[in-house]
């Protein structure tokens, strides 16, 4: 079974729905002090603007590669997101997202390399996202992003 967004996001989504909170824009972006941060807090952002719950709208996919990614990777991801290559949320592998049983875990871990994996279903359909990360100094960065639910490498295919 798999486990709820943790509470500080449910409780974020919540005061969204009702207006609580203003809908953006959202603070700045910055990479984590350790993998579970990473994953945490990317996953967090995207709870809250594509949750079933409460939908306030998109971000910044360039912003959020920026400060979670390594440099290579953010580079990558702009450039496709110029050309129109990729057209979608990489993140939820959707164009449209309602996002519902989050499940975040690391499932690899070093001094210097983690896997993190994003379970989770979009509008009823399952989708696996595998985030590998690396140690880049104090912080961690995202160096790939895989589907588990299709063939895709951010890093191989673009």
């Amino acid at each position: 079974m798999r486990a709820p967004i943790a509470f500080s996001h449910l409780a974020t989504i919540a005061c969204l729905a009702l207006g609580a909170l203003p809908a953006g824009p959202f603070p700045a972006y910055a990479a984590g002090s350790n993998p579970q941060v990473v994953l945490n807090e990317l996953y967090g952002l995207v709870g809250e603007t594509c949750s079933e719950v409460a939908k306030t709208g998109s971000y910044d996919q360039v912003a959020v590669a920026k400060s979670y990614f390594t440099p290579e990777l953010a580079k990558k991801l702009s450039n496709a997101l110029a050309t129109g290559s990729i057209d979608f949320d990489i993140f939820t592998d959707s164009q449209d997202c309602g996002l519902s049983d989050v499940d975040l875990k690391l499932t690899e871990a070093t001094a210097a390399e983690a896997t993190g994996v994003a379970l989770f279903k979009n509008y009823g359909e399952e989708r696996v996202v595998q985030l590998v990360m690396r140690r880049t100094g104090a912080e961690w960065r995202i160096d790939d992003l895989k589907y588990g639910h299709r063939h895709f490498s951010l890093k191989a295919e673009y």
